[in-house]
């Protein structure tokens, strides 16, 4: 059924041929019966341009921020590698994957589809899935590191250092 800014509701109706056609729910009567769509009425599509700017360019965006990343911006990139939180415009495979989820809170198909691939990838009994690299670090680090450790790196990414800040290291 389809809601409309009038507040009336649309249902499709069987018609000759085998095809539906949408009446008013108000107005349907016994000889035409409810007859629920086989699709959803509608297309989600999603386009992002991707810019290519030239290697002098990007130097430029480079050298304007300071060589800082997070201060080069978006349309200076082709490619984000900075971040796993997936700030491009998403594949239609990936909207269909998220049309299809099962938004259970605990004991999602996708979370048991997830965790036996992991199981299977690597085998390891233990899985503990989460949303991001960032939430994993935590939770490692918060296991692995003690007050006074010290965690070596080139330089360690804005939450891999708060992470080794919150466990004391």
């Amino acid at each position: 059924m389809s809601q409309l800014t009038t507040g009336r509701e649309l249902a499709p109706t069987a018609a000759p041929g085998g095809h539906s056609r949408l009446v008013w729910l108000s107005e349907l009567t016994s000889e035409e019966p409810y007859v629920p769509p086989f699709m959803e009425p509608f297309r989600i599509k999603a386009v992002e341009p991707i810019p290519f700017p030239t290697a002098e360019e990007r130097r430029d965006a480079l050298v304007a921020a300071g060589w800082n990343l997070f201060r080069v911006p978006a349309r200076a990139i082709t490619i984000d590698l900075l971040t796993d939180s997936g700030t491009a415009a998403m594949s239609a495979a990936q909207w269909s994957a998220l049309m299809r989820g099962d938004e259970s809170y605990a004991g999602a198909r996708s979370s048991e589809r997830f965790e036996a691939v992991v199981r299977d990838l690597t085998g390891y009994g233990e899985v503990l899935p989460v949303h991001q690299g960032r939430a994993a670090e935590r939770i490692l680090l918060g296991l692995l590191l003690r007050p006074g450790d010290i965690s070596v790196s080139n330089t360690h990414f804005d939450s891999t250092r708060a992470s080794v800040e919150a466990a004391g290291a």
